[in-house]
């Protein structure tokens, strides 16, 4: 079922931009797992939930979502409610751990900073530490109604000054080599958009 929704779903043009953000974290979670040497089963548990991992959005409105300024405090804890909203929504319907985990601890960082619970180093699952790596650089390629994309080179050199703060210093090696395919899924994306723009 993963394989046969990743190829249908590959940036489908309808698809609104946390879809995308969604299906593009996804693929980059599955670089990044094969870096990491994860087993094939893991890996496509780690990618399929990195494809709802920001599905609490759906509960925070667009105007907040989308506002092109700075978020003012009380918006910002609206935004950062996500992350429990889309635990809770999956916990209902019946998803399982690695899919709990990924949408609830994606924002949590390896200093302790980050958001829910402000959990540090090793008790973040790897599920969400993967995610929270990829979450960042796809927010950061990506151009939004907020800010403009920043391009793959300074997307990268952000990533790695956040590595021992933000992310697990561990998974610094297995990032850098996952960068050669990073880059082909850029290729992807952009030859996708000119496609849809085409037609």
């Amino acid at each position: 079922m993963f394989e046969a929704m990743t190829a249908q779903s590959r940036f489908v043009p309808d698809l609104d931009c946390i879809d995308l953000h969604n299906e593009r974290v996804s693929e980059l979670v599955t670089i990044l797992s094969q870096a990491i040497g994860l087993a094939e089963q893991k890996i496509k548990e780690f990618a399929w939930a990195a494809r709802v991992h920001d599905v609490g959005k759906r509960f925070i409105s667009e105007d907040i979502r989308n506002k092109p300024g700075k978020l003012s405090q009380p918006e910002f804890n609206k935004m950062q409610a996500h992350c429990v909203a889309g635990y809770q929504m999956l916990y209902r319907l019946g998803y399982d751990e690695i899919f709990l985990n990924t949408a609830l601890y994606h924002h949590e960082n390896w200093d302790g900073s980050g958001y829910p619970d402000g959990l540090r180093e090793d008790n973040i699952p790897l599920e969400a530490q993967v995610c929270s790596i990829c979450d960042v650089y796809e927010a950061l390629r990506a151009t939004r109604c907020y800010k403009a994309s920043k391009t793959h080179k300074e997307a990268v050199k952000i990533i790695l000054a956040l590595f021992g703060s933000k992310f697990n210093p561990k998974l610094r090696p297995f990032f850098v080599k996952a960068l050669p395919e990073f880059e082909k899924l850029e290729s992807l994306i952009l030859a996708d958009s000119q496609a849809q723009l085409s037609v």
